[in-house]
């Protein structure tokens, strides 16, 4: 009867840590997911979205664009001497970026600030295909709005422990994207080597081994203002 008892605790104990292992999995997974999922930064999407689409077409505006990483970045706030645009949405990969590029070439800004790819990697997206996208939004906007300076972004580093992701391959993705952008003459910014140690997103910069605090957005702020200011 004893070891009868012994088998279900243990098989208990077992199921749980696959619930509670599955749970975590499941947490890290949806932390790259679109901000829909987050209800501050929905809130905060809708506001942008509302005063994007009051925006009339003027070559003022400076935009960021990308995913949650650029989404959650209060350009406004950290640069409130420009007409910054926040066009940053959570989840997004390059396709969805290229989806939604007419909405961008309308306003026909200033300057664009991309940084995409994230999701592409945690999404298990060719690197083929993001190479080809990148190419693609390059291209579009150079072709539509030919007097918009582009401004390409690293893809930043993550924590492999959390995000099973190899940081090796963000370098090597980073590397073709620098390609394309010396290939079309356009600006490659590194931000990822400021942000990285030990091959690593290193807990002081992130939340949840992803998505970045405020220390580390003063160090995307800092490298990329005189770009801004330029």
């Amino acid at each position: 009867m004893k070891n009868k008892s012994k088998i279900v605790i243990y098989l208990f104990i077992c199921c749980l840590s696959v619930v509670i292992i599955s749970y975590v999995k499941f947490r890290l997974i949806n932390s790259t997911n679109p901000v829909s999922n987050d209800h501050i930064y929905n809130s905060q999407y809708k506001q942008q979205e509302k005063m994007f689409n009051a925006l009339k077409p003027k070559n003022e505006y400076i935009i960021f664009l990308g995913d949650s990483l650029t989404s959650r970045g209060k350009w406004m706030h950290r640069f409130p001497n420009i007409k910054a645009v926040n066009k940053g949405i959570g989840g997004n990969t390059t396709t969805d970026v290229i989806n939604r590029l007419d909405k961008i070439i309308i306003l026909n800004p200033k300057k664009i600030f991309l940084m995409v790819g994230a999701n592409d990697l945690t999404k298990n997206v060719k690197k083929s295909t993001t190479i080809n996208n990148y190419e693609m939004i390059i291209k579009t906007l150079k072709n539509k709005i030919p007097n918009t300076q582009i401004y390409i972004q690293s893809v930043l580093p993550m924590n492999s422990k959390l995000m099973k992701i190899n940081n090796k391959d963000i370098l090597i993705l980073n590397q073709e994207i620098k390609n394309l952008a010396d290939k079309y003459k356009i600006y490659y910014i590194d931000i990822n080597s400021y942000l990285i140690e030990d091959n690593q997103l290193p807990t002081r910069y992130s939340v949840d081994g992803i998505h970045l605090n405020d220390k580390a957005y003063e160090v995307w702020v800092n490298i990329i203002k005189k770009y801004i200011n330029s």
